[in-house]
């Protein structure tokens, strides 16, 4: 409906990191995705999915302290 969109995927694990609404502002969210791989690699882990950003707060109304995304990664 509008905007909003639905995507079915298969079952799989994924790493993420929570961050704050201050933190998704580019360039720093980028540490965030990069904190992610790290993880992910560091154990070895496979790649599932293309990463991606996963916002859950209602933007509007929360302040820059509070958190508002996942970045997440899809593992196998």
């Amino acid at each position: 409906a509008g905007e909003t969109r639905v995507r079915l995927e298969p079952a799989h694990r994924e790493a993420f990191v929570r961050i704050t609404k201050g933190e998704v502002a580019f360039p720093g969210i980028l540490r965030a995705f990069d904190a992610v791989h790290d993880w992910v690699r560091e154990r070895g882990l496979e790649q599932a999915a293309p990463p991606r950003e996963v916002y859950f707060a209602d933007w509007a109304n929360v302040a820059d302290d509070d958190p508002a995304c996942d970045v997440a990664w899809p593992g196998k």
